[in-house]
């Protein structure tokens, strides 16, 4: 696939834009918030769980299944989850 700056080349005259990566962890804004639990969704659909208890953030594996893979956090607080996702997030859009 070739890129023109933001966009998808589908044919010679024809662009569809990319799907946005995020820029800043502060545009990454909450879903759902619990006593244990926060959840993110990026702008593709696929949402993000961080888990106190876990000490861990997951990412859904098919969007709307509930089934997520998880990755460990070194610090069990929300700005690290937050920057972990914001991580994961920018690795899914490219």
């Amino acid at each position: 696939m070739k890129y023109f700056y933001r966009y998808k080349r589908l044919s010679p005259y024809k662009l569809e834009p990319l799907a946005m990566a995020l820029r800043k962890i502060s545009d990454l804004k909450p879903v759902f918030t619990g006593d244990n639990v926060v959840e993110w969704q990026s702008s593709s659909g696929t949402r993000y769980r961080y888990e106190r208890d876990r000490c861990a953030v997951g990412q859904e594996t098919i969007p709307g299944s509930e089934s997520y893979d998880w990755h460990v956090l070194a610090k069990s607080d929300v700005t690290h989850a937050k920057r972990r996702v914001f991580e994961l997030i920018n690795e899914d859009e490219f």
